[in-house]
């Protein structure tokens, strides 16, 4: 920028120049020349700014228009996926309500079917009971069946011996599932049981744990305020003998004090009384003085 405004500059300053030099009709000199030149690459260096402006306004607006079209992507990307996921839930809902229709269809028809055969049951039995109940009948010779109907008859025969042990196969493993769901019942039952009976003993154990660290925490609480009574109770008797030493000490030095100033014994001590006594012990030893220097 400051290459630029320094061109522009100098430009400014050598206009006047190339102004009046073109109105000279004499061949131009070095120094016009010299002059031109800077023009002409001023004029060059202007033109490649402008140019470098319109290529970066124009990257400038590509940017933009890149931004702005990142976004309305990125919009786009979460309203897709937006979308996605709600398709997703409602698909996994329809599959699960299909498959629940199916599951209750199946049941449904299970049931039915189960119900057709009691019912298919149940009337052979009351036919055959009724065909023992009544009197045999003499019923008229039929005559030889045909091949056909032999044919069919054996086929019938086959089917109605397949379904009853289709009946029977299936009554088996309808017992056989009962079975297998009661253990399954029992082993669920036998295994909470232990989770639970595992549950308390750990549970007890803990609380046990619980109970003897609080025992112990309280048993060091009683020991340490045991032992903080006793030194407080210690203290407190070393202090009140101190006290008593202290008592006595004072009371000793006051009747000493007492016995050696208060000259009338009237329990108190005047400045005259200290002044008498402090003269007669000044008087005492200096006689013993003279005594002992007699002495010697």
């Amino acid at each position: 920028m400051k290459t630029i405004l320094t061109s522009l500059t100098l430009a400014l300053l050598l206009a006047p120049a190339l102004q009046a030099g073109d109105h000279k009709k004499s061949a131009p000199s070095s120094e016009e020349r010299r002059i031109q030149d800077a023009q002409k690459r001023l004029d060059e260096t202007a033109h490649k700014i402008n140019a470098a402006k319109r290529a970066l306004e124009l990257l400038t607006r590509q940017q933009e228009n890149n931004a702005k079209s990142l976004k309305q992507y990125q919009t786009d990307l979460a309203n897709k996926k937006a979308a996605a996921e709600k398709r997703a839930r409602d698909e996994a809902a329809e599959k699960r309500a299909r498959e629940d229709a199916a599951k209750k269809r199946a049941q449904e028809e299970a049931a039915k079917k189960r119900a057709r055969d009691e019912a298919i049951k149940k009337k052979a039995q009351e036919s055959d009971a009724a065909k023992r109940r009544q009197a045999p009948v003499k019923k008229p010779q039929r005559p030889a069946p045909s091949k056909a109907e032999a044919t069919l008859a054996s086929q019938l025969a086959a089917t109605e011996k397949a379904m009853a042990q289709l009946r029977e196969q299936q009554n088996e493993l309808s017992e056989k599932r009962s079975a297998i769901y009661k253990q399954l019942i029992e082993v669920r039952k036998r295994e909470q049981a232990a989770r639970a009976k595992k549950w308390e003993a750990e549970e007890a154990a803990k609380k046990k744990e619980r109970e003897a660290a609080a025992a112990k925490w309280r048993a060091d609480q009683a020991a340490k305020k045991k032992e903080a009574d006793a030194r407080a109770a210690k203290y407190k008797a070393e202090q009140e003998s101190k006290k008593k030493q202290a008592a006595a000490a004072a009371a000793k030095s006051r009747a000493d004090f007492l016995k050696r100033f208060d000259r009338n014994r009237d329990g108190q001590v005047t400045k005259d009384e200290t002044r008498a006594t402090l003269a007669e012990e000044a008087k005492r030893r200096a006689a013993e003085r003279e005594k002992a220097k007699q002495k010697k």
